[in-house]
């Protein structure tokens, strides 16, 4: 029996269309899983070069493990105007300032969607390289920023949980926005 070039490809368009149904729910459940902790010694390389391609590929500066479906505690951060990479397993954050500053955030997972947010104006974090050596960086501005945002992800924390109006426009706006945001 022959299939016909065009049904075959309507087969196979079906199939892909289902596996990236199934890739998408999958995502969609490990975003608000709190991710499983890589054990020591376990190689974390070859998932964290698929998360910078991922990151590359997306136009973003950070990405957590979850958001492609995998429940571990690892995350990839990339920005070379700023001039800073890292790769972190099992990431947690061992100090916050006390100041917090609101701003606009982005997420690969919410594609096109900003959110206002606020977050501590530094941190320190403390993990592991891929080599199992320890890592610890301090943060301020939007490393600080991108740091959080992406331990929020293996914590099964979205941006949108944290939403928060623009603190510099006045209420009437704030309640404009607010009507704008629910229709």
């Amino acid at each position: 029996m022959r299939l016909d070039v065009a049904v075959a490809h309507g087969l196979l368009a079906s199939a892909q269309a289902r596996l990236a149904r199934k890739a998408h729910e999958e995502i969609q459940v490990a975003l608000r899983q709190v991710a499983a902790p890589l054990e020591r010694g376990e190689d974390a390389r070859p998932l964290a070069a698929e998360m910078i391609r991922t990151m590359i590929e997306g136009g973003g500066i950070g990405l957590a493990a979850p958001q492609l479906g995998v429940s571990k505690r690892l995350i990839v951060g990339l920005h070379q105007s700023e001039g800073w990479s890292f790769v972190l397993i099992n990431p947690v954050i061992t100090k916050r300032d006390k100041h917090r500053v609101w701003g606009r955030e982005g997420c690969l997972s919410l594609p096109g969607k900003l959110v206002g947010v606020r977050r501590h104006k530094t941190v320190t974090v403390e993990g592991h390289d891929v080599e199992w050596k320890p890592v610890r960086i301090k943060a301020r501005g939007l490393l600080a920023r991108v740091l959080q945002h992406e331990i929020d992800h293996l914590d099964g924390r979205l941006m949108t949980d944290g939403e928060e109006p623009d603190p510099s426009r006045g209420t009437r706006e704030r309640k404009l926005e607010h009507v704008v945001y629910e229709t």
